[in-house]
């Protein structure tokens, strides 16, 4: 995240967002939308995240997306110790890899221009190389995405509750269509409301 990314989000509130395991995220809360149902909000991690790939043929032109959480673990510790050279911390954050620290300002001929897709073929547009290091002849990079990593949750008493898959489903639409104004307050609640 850079200086004015930060200044810009310096007046939101924050809030912990917990996974099945007890790992946290710190998000800022970038949007809150009351509905009938109840209330929603677009969550924003406080540090950068980032997620790791690997060349797995020399051959490979691009590389692939790294979500195996063995794997993961595995490189975790010399990830930290390359990132850590450059005054970066990396954390093992709910839902997501993270850095903290001054993660540097996006470069053009740093970001890589490929589509890759993960194991359930999202694909993503580009990311920023943060670092490049080796484990066991594996080439592997640290990246982060340049799009921003939003987690929507329901808030009850204050804290978030991430979404059950049927209900992030039914509420998404929605609420990115509010996000990109196309809709009025009245609006959305009364498609919530039809689709009950």
């Amino acid at each position: 995240m850079n200086n004015t990314e930060l200044e810009d989000n310096m007046d939101l509130p924050t809030v912990l967002v917990t996974d099945d395991v007890g790992r946290a995220l710190s998000c800022y809360v970038e949007h809150s939308l009351q509905l009938k149902e109840g209330s929603y909000a677009v969550l924003l991690p406080v540090d950068t995240p980032v997620c790791f790939f690997a060349w797995l043929n020399e051959d490979d032109e691009e590389p692939v997306l790294i979500e195996d959480e063995v794997e993961i673990g595995a490189i975790y510790p010399l990830a930290k110790a390359v990132l850590e050279e450059q005054n970066l911390t990396l954390h093992w954050s709910a839902f997501t890899l993270t850095v903290s620290g001054d993660v540097p300002e996006v470069e053009e001929e740093d970001d890589y221009g490929y589509e890759p897709e993960d194991a359930n073929g999202t694909s993503h547009e580009a990311f920023q190389l943060l670092a490049e290091f080796f484990h066991e002849d594996q080439e592997y990079a640290v990246c982060a995405p340049l799009d921003p990593f939003l987690i929507l949750a329901r808030m009850e008493q204050g804290q978030p509750q991430i979404l059950e898959p049927e209900e992030l489903e039914r509420i998404q639409p929605i609420l990115e269509e509010y996000l990109a104004g196309q809709l009025n307050i009245d609006k959305l609640e009364d498609d919530f409301d039809e689709e009950e």
